[in-house]
């Protein structure tokens, strides 16, 4: 599936990554992290919520998406 322009655009805004960031934090409030563990972001764009993950929380983050040319630019 390919994005179109103005859904690229949403996507890649930093009001998006800052949702994504808000609701990676509400999720992980539910789970116990101990210990070294792994974290998959699948869609993950930009990488805007695996960035924030991997800083704070310090967990092994693996980000995928299907728009290889905007992972993590």
């Amino acid at each position: 599936m390919k994005l179109g322009k103005i859904e690229k655009r949403f996507m890649n805004s930093p009001q998006h990554a800052k949702q994504a960031i808000n609701r990676a934090k509400k999720l992980l409030r539910f789970t116990s992290l101990e210990g070294k563990q792994d974290f998959l972001e699948v869609g993950c764009g930009k990488g805007a919520a695996s960035k924030y993950i991997a800083s704070n929380y310090h967990l092994n983050v693996t980000g995928i998406d299907l728009d290889p040319k905007g992972l993590f630019s």
